[in-house]
């Protein structure tokens, strides 16, 4: 069965998109389950076409298990075309398992595998299902996914994203002492970095990620919230990390005596300054380009032409004024490393402090991957580019 939020995992590695001959598999009849039993044929073959040709035209797929800014829900033929184009190109295999049929209904749990899960290390995931079948179409499908396999795809996203020797997150930030001169920062993982456009709209970003530079790999994800000039809302929602552009990294680090107030980082890891750019899909308001910048106190800024924050360009998007100072306080970024510091002369080496907190799961709820719908979608956007 195709899951919306498990498409969102789909390892772009230059498959080609599946060829959809339109070859339709028999179905005995119009009764449920053979209409189900020809979707599962459809779906197994990969064959676009038969699977769509076994919903009604008003069809609702439904997912129980979504992420925070994700309703979970694909309505009509327009939006299931686009779904399962996806997510058919991992070469998912789907087991039913043995079906129970009451009236219109067809439930059961379900068991899938794909070539994306396998790259995680994951086998397969399973999880209840219910299809409802009317005039020999497919009604309505709704699915979730179990909470063991819940624990064990976040588990390898964990994994896949400490692995790489960077990673970033979005920061709020309390300064400790005189403003124009702090003795320290307080930190938590829940920043909203604010940014604005020049005819005055702006956008809130959330969120975070991994990334290797020498692999050209990443992965992330976050929301959004767009507003005019007028303060309104216009638009919502999520972004997923499509691809890795580039990263300078930056010198600079904490003043001695200078107070970071936050947990302590696990081994080995240090804060840095630096400069990313990573392609990032919206699941409303199309594609663009997510630009990074951290400024650590002792990073060389002459004329403060380097601005902390995040900025939006390409596509729709021309949010271009990072704005450190939002209407929810002090915003920032920064980056984290596995890699040696980077000297400054005369002053302290990037991760005289550091900042990074001391849990994994800590770091997944600062990256927003809360749920397995918009944890998936990190695993969805990892690819390499050549």
């Amino acid at each position: 069965m195709k899951k919306l939020s498990i498409a969102r995992i789909i390892v772009l590695l230059a498959l080609p998109l599946l060829a959809s001959p339109g070859r339709l598999y028999a179905q005995a009849g119009t009764d449920p389950l053979s209409v189900v039993n020809a979707y599962l044929a459809a779906f197994n073959a990969g064959d676009l076409n038969a699977v769509l040709a076994t919903f009604a035209d008003d069809a609702v797929e439904t997912d129980l298990t979504p992420g925070p800014g994700d309703t979970g829900v694909v309505r009509g033929k327009d939006q299931l075309r686009a779904s399962y184009t996806e997510f058919l190109q991992g070469h998912p295999h789907l087991d039913l398992g043995t079906p129970q049929v009451a009236g219109d209904k067809v439930t059961g749990t379900y068991t899938l595998s794909a070539d994306f899960l396998k790259q995680l290390g994951v086998d397969s995931i399973s999880g209840p299902y219910e299809f409802v079948v009317q005039g020999g179409k497919i009604k309505s499908l709704t699915h979730g996914t179990s909470p063991a396999s819940l624990a064990k795809v976040e588990a390898a996203l964990q994994a896949l994203a400490f692995a790489m020797p960077y990673q970033w997150s979005l920061v709020h930030v309390v300064l400790i002492g005189e403003e124009k001169n702090p003795s320290g920062v307080k930190v938590s993982m829940n920043g909203q970095d604010y940014t604005k456009a020049p005819d005055g709209s702006s956008i809130t970003t959330t969120g975070g990620g991994a990334f290797d530079p020498n692999a050209r790999q990443a992965l992330g994800s976050g929301t959004y919230t767009i507003k005019d000039a007028s303060g309104a809302v216009k638009a919502q929602g999520t972004y997923d990390v499509t691809g890795f552009v580039s990263f300078q990294r930056l010198p600079g680090g904490f003043p001695p005596g200078f107070k970071v107030d936050a947990p302590p980082p696990p081994p080995g890891e240090i804060p840095s300054a630096g400069l990313l750019t990573v392609n990032i899909h919206t699941d409303t308001q199309g594609d663009g380009m997510l630009n990074v910048t951290c400024v650590l106190p002792t990073t060389p800024n002459p004329g403060e032409t380097l601005k902390e924050g995040v900025t939006w360009t390409g596509g729709n998007f021309n949010f271009t004024q990072a704005m450190e100072m939002a209407p929810t306080g002090l915003e920032a970024t920064i980056f984290f490393t596995k890699e040696p510091p980077l000297a400054l002369p005369g002053m302290p080496t990037t991760g005289a402090n550091s900042m990074l907190p001391s849990s994994g799961l800590l770091i997944l709820a600062a990256l927003g991957l809360l749920g397995l719908g918009l944890a998936l979608r990190w695993g969805r956007r990892l690819r390499e580019e050549d």
